[in-house]
């Protein structure tokens, strides 16, 4: 049963949770961040003792670790050869990227680990305690602090499944594919239309509907039985000519249009909309 916990970093998603978990029962009793300012906030934000350092953090039932990936391990070794970490504690970190093994650590008293990765954008955390019911959470680690972590994030609201750690990677890619990615292809569409002298905001309100209408579409029916384009309907001689556009204007994208062409191509094989011939003369053009 998980009674009392300790923050380790201080920004929006550890606020957050921090912030949910309090509303169903969980006392934060210590806090600490890289900011003495974002400590003491958050302290008073849940009453709790703000301590410098994380080897002084009060002994708790969780530690939740929500720094910069690249300082979680050292967070959890620095917790672990303290002696402070109660025994049968739960370290968790919230890193979609970084297994949960990396907070196992020698330590005086045996503890269990895990991560549990909300799939959300963290932006404010009074906004976002008030939106996450209703967020899937992917979550890996030690069989015991797993029994007791998504009981609590489902109480929350959190939709939770298991992921296997060996493939924690390839599971956060797919978001940065779907989202982080997604800005960088808009970002081209803006500069293409831009050259094209169509202004910001007109080009925006093109945008708007047809990207929601594929997102909606693609995920509806799936992409395979959705996919449009000049690619998807055998379009040779149009595809041939973008290429070329590109490789003058902005020849640094000719390569990713190419590369995302061969997605959109084995989609269209699969659709059966373009005729073999198109197919294998696409297959040439986008080098397949």
């Amino acid at each position: 049963m998980i009674r009392t916990m300790s923050l380790v970093g201080a920004g929006n998603v550890g606020r957050t949770l921090a912030s949910l978990f309090t509303q169903n029962g969980i006392d934060v009793t210590g806090v600490t961040s890289r900011s003495a300012g974002s400590t003491k906030r958050a302290a008073d934000l849940f009453g709790a003792t703000p301590v410098e350092r994380i080897e002084d953090l009060p002994e708790t039932d969780l530690v939740l670790i929500t720094t910069p990936d690249d300082l979680i391990a050292d967070a959890a070794a620095r917790l672990a050869g303290s002696g402070r970490l109660a025994e049968g504690a739960v370290l968790l970190h919230c890193s979609g990227a970084t297994p949960s093994s990396v907070l196992r650590h020698d330590s005086p008293r045996p503890y269990h680990v895990a991560s549990v990765h909300p799939v959300k954008t963290f932006t404010d955390p009074i906004r976002d305690a008030a939106s996450f019911p209703g967020t899937y959470c992917g979550a890996e680690g030690d069989p015991e602090a797993l029994d007791a972590l998504l009981a609590l994030f489902e109480k929350i609201g959190a939709r939770c499944f298991r992921i296997r750690e060996e493939h924690k990677l390839l599971y956060h890619t797919a978001s940065v594919y779907a989202s982080a990615y997604l800005f960088g292809i808009i970002k081209i569409a803006f500069d293409l239309y831009e050259v094209a002298g169509v202004d910001r905001d007109v080009a925006a309100e093109i945008l708007d509907p047809i990207m929601h209408a594929t997102v909606s579409n693609a995920l509806t029916h799936g992409p395979e039985k959705t996919v449009t384009g000049p690619v998807s309907r055998g379009d040779v001689g149009v595809v041939e000519r973008q290429i070329a556009a590109l490789e003058k204007n902005f020849p640094d994208r000719a390569a990713l249009y190419k590369a995302l062409g061969r997605e959109a191509l084995d989609l269209s094989e699969a659709k059966g909309a373009a005729s073999p011939e198109s197919i294998a003369r696409l297959k040439d053009v986008l080098g397949s």
